[in-house]
């Protein structure tokens, strides 16, 4: 079964949902998709309190990837959006530009490029308070069973 829990974000004024996803093996994955709104920094802030993230993989450009990984403290980031080929190149985010923004950040950076690969492999972290108020509960939250 997978467990999924769905947080209200937002892209500027549009609904964005995050989502974070636990496999039967205990592995947590956070996605943010296009995750991109100041005001939503303050509950972002507070899902490691809630969740313990194995994998988080936000967009390149969210207004502050630092500050998002902190409030998520996941083992590993794999960022997304990078060399986007369905747009312009004038839209297209730079590799160098990810790890400019980057460069505080804690947990290690996977930025992957097309047909590239990788293989988290879990190990031992200390377990976070499941103590968590109103502001980082998700909206919807489910059990999925695996086909």
């Amino acid at each position: 079964m997978l467990k999924v829990a769905v947080y209200p974000g937002h892209q500027g004024e549009l609904p964005n949902n995050v989502t974070v996803v636990t496999t039967p093996e205990k592995t947590v994955l956070c996605h943010t998709g296009d995750q991109l709104n100041d005001a939503d920094l303050s509950w972002i802030d507070r899902i490691r309190e809630h969740h313990r993230v194995d994998v988080l993989m936000p967009n390149c450009w969210t207004t502050d990837i630092v500050r998002m990984t902190d409030g998520i403290d996941p083992a590993v980031v794999i960022t997304g959006h990078e060399n986007e080929l369905g747009h312009t190149i004038d839209h297209r985010e730079p590799n160098w530009l990810t790890w400019r923004r980057y460069s505080k950040g804690k947990p290690p950076l996977v930025l992957m490029t097309w047909g590239e690969s990788y293989r988290y492999e879990p190990k031992k972290r200390m377990k976070k308070s499941a103590a968590c108020d109103s502001l980082c509960r998700p909206t919807i939250q489910s059990t999925f069973p695996l086909p």
